[in-house]
């Protein structure tokens, strides 16, 4: 990664539904959620070698799954990996997926209140559910609103962080003359007001695993693995 022409790594970190039953339901398998699995601090070491990698840690380490897990930490892994991204300038933070579990509003506030606002990547983790990448949109604004987000901050969360960290070249439009300026003028419209979290999920937590959106593919977990080949 360190050799790569742009190099950044994305890794999960936090628990997953995988380490609950929805990873037997959906691979057969239970995924690894203890401590050094999940706890970005492990993480440290290499970061600090590799000053020149940027270091995107997903769902800001939110906890996935309930209270009756055995890996259940009540959302200090959000904790642990705040620390590490204040202590290094070339760690960011992402936040798909969470922002509809219990505590969202919590990691959400923890960031802010770590002056990490800035060093935050939209994320959704919802690709791969037709018809839901707009609603968790529609839920990210007002829930960075209501966390404290500064304007700036939001428009670095939505796109740009995402153009500095990926080196994405400027929007340049396709095609006619690249200095048009008779594009329609789009009237601003007021920002959602942020729901409360309801939860429809059945007794295992697969119902709100499976509402959630996340990944049945891949998660990359801190410091190891955890692959579902029966999904593949």
């Amino acid at each position: 990664v360190s050799k790569s022409s742009k190099p950044l790594l994305y890794i999960h970190v936090g628990t997953t539904p995988f380490c609950g039953p929805f990873g037997l339901i959906t691979s057969g398998m239970i995924g690894c959620c203890s401590r050094e699995y999940v706890d970005a601090r492990y993480l440290e070491i290499l970061i600090a070698q590799y000053s020149e990698v940027t270091f995107i840690l997903l769902h800001a380490g939110h906890d996935f799954l309930e209270e009756t897990s055995e890996y259940y930490y009540n959302n200090t892994m959000v904790d642990a990996t705040i620390q590490v991204a204040a202590a290094y300038p070339n760690v960011y933070l992402e936040m798909s997926a969470f922002l509809k579990q219990p505590l969202a509003n919590v990691t959400m506030n923890k960031i802010v209140d770590a002056g990490l606002m800035g060093r935050v990547l939209y994320g959704s983790d919802v690709n791969h559910f037709p018809g839901e990448m707009l609603p968790y949109l529609e839920l990210a604004v007002p829930a960075m609103v209501d966390a404290g987000f500064t304007e700036e901050a939001i428009c670095l969360t939505l796109n740009g962080n995402s153009i500095e960290v990926f080196g994405i070249p400027p929007d340049v439009p396709s095609g006619g003359d690249n200095n048009q300026t008779d594009a329609p003028e789009m009237e601003p419209t007021a920002l959602p007001t942020a729901q409360p979290f309801v939860s429809t999920a059945s007794s295992g937590g697969s119902v709100l695993a499976v509402k959630h959106g996340f990944n049945a593919v891949l998660f990359v977990l801190a410091a190891s693995y955890l692959i579902l080949p029966a999904l593949q």
